[in-house]
């Protein structure tokens, strides 16, 4: 089927709707954006509260600015969040601090390379949808190939696709907390040696 950014939110919900449980595809024309599925699909796992899986390369400014939007309204209540590992987690720390929730609200599990997995995934009280392909914060010109997937979220099916991204997460979590701590006792510590320093020269 052929999503149009006009007509998504009843397009694609239909879709799934209508998928009696299987998997589905679609394409567009690279001008369906991020923002333009969540819109679409994040309904149909229920009412809050809701966990938000998202995989992508890289957080985008524009990414920020749309999970601070869900997050501060209290659509979300939870992100797993997969993107490339970072040079350092003090800076993702940093990062993830834009979005303005407590760091508890965010599980992040860095991997080496997050470019094929582009994964948006809904869970609520109503059940699970997922899609995977090319989730771009901005329009982009080219045919994009998308798989989705719905249902109830304890159901075999769900649990076939699901599990094994839990795993994912939970190999690769990252404590930002404890890494923030840790970058800023080295903080401290370097503060401290310069300060001796000075101390000692000015003794000199």
């Amino acid at each position: 089927m052929y999503i149009e950014p006009c007509c998504c939110d009843n397009q694609l919900p239909r879709l799934l709707r209508q998928s009696g449980g299987s998997a589905v595809l679609f394409q567009t024309s690279g001008d369906v954006t991020l923002e333009h599925l969540m819109k679409a699909v994040m309904l149909m796992s229920g009412d809050r509260p809701r966990v938000l899986t998202l995989a992508l390369p890289q957080l985008s400014a524009s990414v920020l600015a749309l999970l601070r939007r869900y997050m501060s309204l209290g659509w979300v209540a939870h992100l797993n969040l997969i993107t490339d590992a970072p040079a350092a987690m003090a800076d993702m720390h940093a990062v993830l601090a834009e979005i303005g929730v407590p760091m508890d609200c965010i599980t992040y599990a860095p991997v080496t390379d997050a470019r094929p997995l582009g994964l948006l995934m809904f869970a609520g009280p109503a059940g699970t949808v997922a899609i995977q392909g090319p989730l771009c914060p901005d329009s982009t010109q080219g045919l994009h190939l998308y798989a989705a997937l719905y249902g109830p979220s304890g159901s075999p099916l769900m649990r076939s696709f699901t599990d094994p991204i839990a795993a994912l997460i939970k190999a690769r979590t990252v404590d930002l907390k404890a890494e923030k701590s840790e970058e800023s006792v080295k903080s401290v510590g370097q503060t401290k040696k310069k300060s001796a320093g000075k101390t000692k020269n000015q003794k000199k």
